[in-house]
């Protein structure tokens, strides 16, 4: 089960590293992938200041979630005693890729000698179980962002910021993997399952739109897609039944 999981444990470090023990994936694509614990909000912004244990970042632009340039978010990092990263991790002025979280309010309850109830609807934290921000310059983004890709330009990065490109996506647990061949495809895919049933296929674009929407009946739990028509790019395959959705990204070529 590719799931980040929280341990009792409790580690007081110094410098950038978090208060807690954690366990998560050490790339933003695959902290990014629905089967983890997602970031609602990813955006390219500026850190404009610090306020107790949190920071003020001005958004410069908005990859995914419910945001516009412009905005100032409030996000929270670690006040010594929380899964985050410590905002000190970024000086005032640095540009960054971030991918934050609506907050989870501990800081209101584990204050750790801060002023309680600062964490507010509307708020952000920054997790460290996954890895949720890039570092940012000249256009180009840097850090670990795919496993052995380390440097892109920023206008390649949203096909980045819902699991990893070409490979396999675990769902829930107890689910076997969803399978998809061949990847990279031109003409069709074959997608596998680990039963046979009633599922909805749904092909989104990088931009998160339905190109194709198909109801699947099948016995062994195979069946393929034609992809003949689609542009040369990435997509991502979500197959929906009454309880779940597994989810895994391919490639389309000429």
């Amino acid at each position: 089960m590719k799931r980040h999981i929280l341990s009792s444990i409790t580690i007081l470090t110094t410098g950038l590293a978090s208060a807690c023990s954690c366990f998560g994936p050490t790339t933003f694509c695959e902290s990014t992938d629905t089967s983890w614990a997602e970031p609602d909000l990813i955006v390219l912004g500026v850190k404009v200041d610090e306020v107790h244990y949190g920071m003020r970042v001005k958004v410069l632009e908005v990859l995914s979630g419910d945001a516009i340039a412009g905005d100032t978010l409030v996000v929270w990092g670690d006040n010594g005693a929380l899964c985050r990263w410590y905002v000190g991790a970024w000086a005032i002025g640095d540009t960054v890729l971030w991918a934050f979280h609506d907050t989870d309010f501990m800081g209101n309850f584990i204050t750790a000698g801060y002023p309680p109830d600062l964490e507010q609807e509307g708020h952000f934290h920054i997790s460290i179980c996954g890895w949720y921000w890039l570092n940012y310059s000249s256009g180009t983004v840097s850090g670990n962002i795919a496993p052995g890709l380390n440097t892109l330009p920023l206008s390649d990065m949203l096909q980045y910021t819902n699991g990893c490109i070409g490979t396999v996506i675990e769902g829930p647990e107890g689910d076997r993997p969803l399978s998809i061949w061949p990847n990279p495809a031109s003409e069709r895919v074959w997608v596998d399952l680990e039963t046979g049933g009633e599922y909805t296929a749904e092909v989104h674009d990088g931009l998160g739109r339905i190109i194709i929407r198909e109801r699947i009946s099948s016995v062994s739990g195979s069946f393929s897609i034609d992809v003949s028509a689609l542009p040369v790019g990435t997509y991502h395959l979500h197959v929906l039944d009454r309880d779940r959705r597994r989810t895994a990204s391919f490639q389309v070529v000429d």
